[in-house]
């Protein structure tokens, strides 16, 4: 069926809310992420080099080989959670940490402590990688398959963390998915903006005016407004819970709230392509 020439124009028309995307561009990156046809797609091929600098997927490969020294399982605590010498272990690579737990100088103990690795255990369980029975966890084939390919092993995790993983869950703010719809917008904003530090609030604003209808839960109370709960929120959950966490930008952690100066990461451009 051909397309009437006034809807495929006003579909592929650049709108100023998308920072330049046309409408057709932005469904694509809400309904189909990192696919052929995306303004945003992995880059090919992705080297070894490049993947040794990607913080989580490194976790993650390392945490796979504790099942092949644990005879392909892994005991878990009587809460279904990883045990303190496997956390301990995989904390002292320090492959991905956390300023809680080194601020605290003491050794984990729990791990709720190590927000990545537990998230990272709750992706591996939602994506199929390792499965559950007994209160033991055991790898799954879909992992050591994928164990032989390291570039398909990320892949598989980022869309799995992006796609599949609840990035609010108990965070206190709103249940919209701020951040996590259209993910792949934010990697477009940091190639446009990237190049220079920006406050993550510059970010939350063009997401927002993108997204306006994800902030409608958020209000103005005694102690902020409504727009400064969205941007920190946004900020928590993109940069802090998952752009850092995969090494594709360079957060100042020395500053706090909307102060906090984000730019891109060389990984960006090594890992994505951009249209």
């Amino acid at each position: 069926m051909d397309v009437d020439p006034f809807i495929y124009e006003a579909n592929n028309r650049p709108i100023d809310d998308f920072c330049g995307l046309s409408a057709a561009e932005m469904h694509q990156l809400v309904h189909n992420p990192i696919s052929e046809d995306s303004v945003v797609r992995f880059k090919k091929p992705i080297t070894d080099d490049v993947l040794d600098r990607i913080p989580l997927a490194r976790l993650l490969e390392e945490f796979i080989r504790l099942f092949n020294e644990k005879t392909e399982s892994m005991k878990l605590t009587s809460t279904g959670s990883l045990q303190q010498g496997v956390l301990r272990e995989l904390y002292a690579k320090g492959i991905v940490r956390d300023d809680y737990l080194d601020y605290r100088n003491k050794p984990i103990t729990r791990e709720v402590q190590w927000e990545a690795m537990y998230a990272l255990h709750n992706v591996a369980r939602l994506s199929g990688l390792v499965r559950m029975q007994h209160n033991k966890l055991y790898l799954t084939k879909k992992a050591k398959k994928l164990m032989k390919d390291r570039a398909e092993l990320f892949k598989y995790l980022l869309k799995a963390y992006a796609e599949q993983f609840n990035w609010g869950y108990m965070d206190g703010y709103p249940d919209e998915p701020v951040g996590q719809v259209a993910w792949p917008y934010t990697l477009y904003l940091l190639n446009k903006y990237g190049h220079k530090p920006q406050p993550t609030a510059f970010y939350s604003d063009l997401y927002k005016k993108a997204f306006p209808q994800l902030a409608v839960g958020f209000i103005d109370t005694a102690y902020g407004t409504g727009e400064s709960y969205f941007a920190n929120c946004f900020k928590v959950r993109t940069f802090t819970r998952f752009l850092d966490r995969f090494g594709l930008i360079e957060l100042d952690k020395g500053l706090i709230d909307k102060d906090q100066q984000v730019k891109s990461s060389p990984l960006l451009k090594e890992l994505f392509e951009f249209e």
